[in-house]
């Protein structure tokens, strides 16, 4: 089974940790779940997903672009600790990534299938319709000894939750029709002395001309 990260085990996968609204889209960062991947080549890694829904709550349509790098990405000030964030295929539900009932701690075949061979994305181009709900599904593979995960995806105008030093959050855009994303990561939020983060400018959320 997975479990869930930045929560206690109890709580249901469904129930979201962050909503907040800006620029007449809503944003609500669901429970990071998570469970242990071996690659071909035996690496251990922590894996972790979260599906963050995006309301459109206009009368137009609002165009999401998303772009990771694909790469290891550093996590400050750690001299080691480094993680990869991906777009997961919509068919990728949280109940075909981890072995229901297996209780073993794996991801399932299937997952283990799609991230040995790297079937995932790092760019999305999407528009969301009017009243459109859409779950955008992220994955992560984290290289580190331990430590518990967190991970929200905001903007400039929505409310950022976990404490990421200002310096670390780059916005650079000013056209008034356009905000930037940023995706927050942060390992044993809380614990001053050991947390470790990361601060990615992503993609962008802009009105159709």
């Amino acid at each position: 089974m997975p479990f869930y990260s930045c929560a206690d085990k109890s709580c249901d996968s469904d129930k979201p940790v962050y909503t907040n609204k800006y620029f007449g889209v809503q944003i609500t960062n669901n429970l990071l779940t998570g469970s242990m991947y071996a690659d071909t080549a035996g690496a251990q890694y922590q894996y972790r997903s979260i599906i963050v829904d995006i309301i459109n709550d206009t009368l137009i349509p609002v165009n999401l672009q998303i772009e990771f790098p694909n790469k290891f990405l550093k996590l400050n000030p750690s001299t080691r600790d480094k993680y990869k964030v991906f777009l997961l295929p919509d068919s990728m539900t949280t109940d075909r990534q981890y072995s229901i009932g297996a209780d073993n701690g794996l991801v399932s075949k299937t997952l283990e299938i799609l991230l040995d061979k790297e079937l995932y994305e790092f760019s999305l181009k999407k528009i969301i319709r009017p009243g459109e709900k859409y779950k955008l599904r992220l994955g992560f593979l984290f290289d580190m000894n331990s430590g518990q995960t967190c991970a929200e995806l905001f903007s400039k105008g929505h409310r950022q939750n976990l404490i990421i030093p200002e310096k670390e959050i780059k916005k650079s855009s000013t056209n008034k029709n356009t905000i930037e994303l940023i995706l927050d990561v942060a390992v044993n939020p809380g614990q001053k002395n050991f947390v470790s983060y990361s601060a990615l400018t992503c993609g962008q959320l802009s009105y159709s001309n």
